[in-house]
């Protein structure tokens, strides 16, 4: 928000028929050209505002998505792990019964 600034004069004794002067030729000569211009600068300034606070939302929200990915991400290693050691496991009791196997074949012949 922005206001049209007081004109004030600082000149002992003269000073407020200085400032009413100037208060006095400010509004016939360009009250109405600067209050139109401070009214576009405020709208300006509103809609900078809003998009200012919708980047900071948008930036909020990647960094919610950067975290929810990566607790995903960890969730997953540790399922590939999991799943890595049970293939492990697996394999390893395929081959002990692949061996068994063998032996008991080769028992009967």
């Amino acid at each position: 928000h922005i206001e049209e600034p007081a004109l004030v004069s600082n000149a002992p004794l003269v000073g407020p028929l200085v400032s009413a002067f100037r208060e006095a030729w400010n509004s016939v000569a360009a009250r109405w050209y600067v209050q139109l211009i401070m009214e576009q600068q405020q709208a300006f300034n509103r809609v900078v505002v809003k998009a200012l606070e919708a980047q900071l939302r948008a930036r909020d929200q990647t960094q919610t998505n950067a975290s929810d990915l990566d607790m995903l991400l960890q969730v997953l290693l540790a399922w590939q792990e999991e799943s890595r050691a049970t293939l492990q496991a697996l394999s390893d009791r395929t081959d002990a019964l692949e061996a068994r196997l063998k032996r008991l074949e080769g028992e009967e012949e």
